[in-house]
């Protein structure tokens, strides 16, 4: 009687750890994630810092030389660059202004206007982020990591600022 209890209560431990770990990965890999960036629309950011130098509106790249992610998007940061020829476009990283300097550098990507060590990063819930804003520093709408094929053109679609 003792071994078939053992067996069973090893069998529902089984059982539920599978349950665990299936519920683990679905929510991990499968399950929808909010877009927190919708959550930063309405917000406002400095803009004499971040806003356009032409225009109504300005792209601001939040980024971190230490963001594999940022790393990852480099050929899409190029894009934009070139898209936009530089213009109302801002490269703001969490390192001072010398290391996303050389970070902008070894990765060839041509900003006309950096900043470092920018306090709006701790807004900011992770990098790389986008943030579309207007003359008066209101975020219009802003994309949060590594963008699918679809929101690299949605942001595209916003140029030329």
């Amino acid at each position: 009687m003792g071994k078939k209890l053992e067996v069973g209560t090893n069998i529902c431990l089984l059982i539920a750890s599978v349950f665990v770990v299936g519920l683990l990965c679905y929510n991990q890999f499968f399950s929808m994630k909010p877009n927190v960036g919708h959550q930063l629309v309405g917000q406002s950011v400095d803009a004499k810092t971040f806003g356009p130098s032409q225009g109504d509106r300005a792209l601001v790249l939040l980024l971190s030389t230490q963001c594999k992610y940022c790393a990852a998007s480099v050929p899409f940061y190029r894009e934009l660059a070139r898209s936009s020829s530089g213009r109302n476009l801002t490269a703001a990283f969490v390192q001072p202004e010398d290391q996303a300097r050389q970070y902008l550098e070894e990765h060839q990507l041509d900003f006309k206007r950096i900043v470092g060590s920018t306090t709006l990063i701790r807004q900011i819930p992770s990098t790389p982020t986008i943030l579309l804003i207007d003359g008066s520093g209101k975020i219009l709408d802003a994309w949060i990591g590594r963008l699918p094929p679809d929101q690299r053109q949605e942001v595209l679609r916003h140029l030329p600022l």
